[in-house]
This record gives C-alpha cells, sequence and structure tokens, in this order.
C-alpha cells in the first residue's frame, strides 16, 4: 500500500513540474494581450480622430494648418501604435513557440531521448 501511495504522490509533484512552466507562459500571454488588447484600442482611437479631422477640414471647421498639424501628431501616434502592435504580436508568437519547444523537450525526454 505504501509503494502506490508513493508513487501517486511522486507522480503528482511530477506533473506539477512538467507543466509549471506552461501555467507561467500563460500568464505572461495574458498580460501580454491585455497590452495588446490596450494599444488595438487606442490604435482604432486615432484612426478615428483621423477620419473626423478630414471631415472636419472638408467641411471647413478646421483651417488648414490646424488640420495639418493635427492630422501629423495623429498619424504619427498611429504609426508608434502600429509599431508596438507589431512586437507585442512577435513576443506572443515567440513565448508560444518557446512554451511548445519545452513541451517537446519534456516529451522528448520522458520517452527517454536526449535533448
Amino acid at each position: 500500500m505504501v509503494p502506490v501511495a508513493l508513487f501517486f504522490l511522486l507522480s503528482f509533484f511530477a506533473l506539477i513540474f512538467v507543466f509549471a512552466p506552461l501555467r507561467r507562459s500563460s500568464r505572461q500571454l495574458d498580460g501580454r494581450s491585455d497590452e495588446w488588447e490596450r494599444v488595438r484600442s487606442e490604435k482604432e482611437g486615432v484612426v478615428q480622430t483621423i477620419r473626423e479631422l478630414d471631415f472636419d477640414f472638408q467641411s471647413g471647421k478646421l483651417s488648414e494648418v490646424d488640420y495639418r498639424i493635427t492630422r501629423e501628431r495623429a498619424e504619427e501616434r498611429g504609426i508608434d501604435l502600429l509599431r508596438r502592435l507589431d512586437e507585442l504580436a512577435t513576443s506572443r508568437d515567440r513565448a508560444a513557440l518557446e512554451s511548445e519547444i519545452a513541451l517537446a523537450r519534456k516529451e522528448i525526454l520522458r520517452e527517454g531521448g536526449d535533448v
């Protein structure tokens, strides 16, 4: 009876050891996902601002000088946000790939192979 209980106890701790990095990676991905959503939302706001600026300029509510200055600033902010989205997407892909590699290594080790 004691060897069976010991076997289950060791198996339980081995599973925790194996899957702990995966839980950590998913938490990191969730944090990045939140930031990605925030940046994406801000980018959508900038796009909407540019559309409204164009409409206001075409309807004569803005002078050309104000329009050009404000639109240029909005475009610069939009470019910064697109770059940040690209960085986040790349890091999210990298984290997912690292998680898959760690899982594959553990599978190889479990089968008795060499990594």
